[in-house]
């Protein structure tokens, strides 16, 4: 077992003290002659130097030893560091928690201390999530190069919301990636990140990727128990903002759709798509004034279908 280093002070000293009380015996009496009327002080000074150093050459100092013993280094570190980050995290916690405007101003003011201390927040299990969400955002805005290969790492967390706030902290620094990152997400195991990755795309007008979109209206984990879940309307309401003509056939099919949700953006595309509007006299009721522009919307396309299947006979 390692000795513990206030002992191996005492030991050293002990040996240094016993050491150097020879030397200066068999110096002073039998070599040196300490008290011979022919030394002066300055011999008697010089022969002091001498044993001193001839001592400490053989017994390093308690005082050195103690200061680059192995234990009591890395207690000293390991305190030291132990009462920073406490520190810090404290800190940090309440800055994170002050208002979007403030919160960048303070942390602005920590340089390179605390790019490190967000970077800790983020990846550490310890933290609530809210403070790793935080974080993560915050190193985008302040550190926008630096924090580019964290903000990756994020992406591909195991952890469901680092994957939601990584796709916004990509946003920050990078909206082209965000909406790159966005359409690899829309197969994410997680219902909310997929959720997530709709909304980029259609924030950044990614009609480029409308056929992974469509795909997924009707995909299975856009269900659950054989119910519609919240991000085919998202989906849908995607889809309306990057119609063209000739999708309307598309569109009347999102009417007929279990999902009331689905049915107001079919109706948005429809009118771009058509330049029509069929509104209903009854304003009191949005239920009821919905429902009857979705039947006269599917009565004006059966009608359309017969009169264009007419005019082809």
């Amino acid at each position: 077992m390692q000795k513990n280093y206030f002992s191996t002070y005492i030991e050293l000293g002990m040996k240094k003290g016993i050491v150097f009380f020879l030397l200066a015996f068999l110096s002073f009496y039998a070599e040196a002659n300490w008290f011979s009327p022919g030394m002066d002080l300055k011999d008697k000074v010089r022969l002091t130097r001498e044993l001193r150093q001839q001592s400490e050459r053989s017994f390093p100092s308690p005082r050195s030893v103690i200061k680059n013993h192995p234990e009591k280094k890395k207690n000293i570190n390991l305190s030291r560091t132990l009462n920073i980050s406490s520190k810090r995290k404290k800190d940090f916690r309440m800055i994170l928690d002050l208002p979007l405007k403030n919160r960048n101003q303070t942390l602005s003011k920590y340089g390179r201390t605390g790019f490190m201390v967000l970077k800790h927040f983020v990846f550490s299990d310890k933290e609530a999530m809210p403070f790793r969400w935080k974080a993560l955002t915050s190193l985008a805005r302040l550190y926008p190069k630096q924090s580019r290969p964290i903000i990756e790492a994020a992406l591909r967390s195991p952890k469901w919301f680092l994957r939601n706030a990584g796709l916004i902290a990509m946003e920050i620094i990078s909206p082209q990636k965000s909406v790159r990152w966005a359409a690899n997400l829309l197969n994410d195991s997680a219902l909310v990140v997929r959720t997530a990755a709709v909304n980029m795309i259609q924030k950044h007008k990614a009609s480029q990727y409308k056929i992974q979109l469509l795909g997924k209206l009707n995909a299975p984990d856009s269900f659950y128990k054989n119910q519609s879940l919240w991000i085919r309307y998202h989906i849908a309401s995607a889809l309306a903002d990057f119609c063209e003509p000739g999708e309307e056939r598309m569109f009347i099919s999102f009417l007929k759709d279990p999902d009331e949700r689905l049915h107001s953006s079919a109706i948005i595309a429809l009118e771009k798509l058509t330049g029509k509007s069929f509104r209903s006299s009854d304003k009191n009721a949005k239920k009821i004034v919905a429902e009857a522009q979705r039947e006269m919307w599917i009565s004006w396309w059966s009608k359309s279908n017969s009169k264009r299947g007419a005019a082809s006979l």
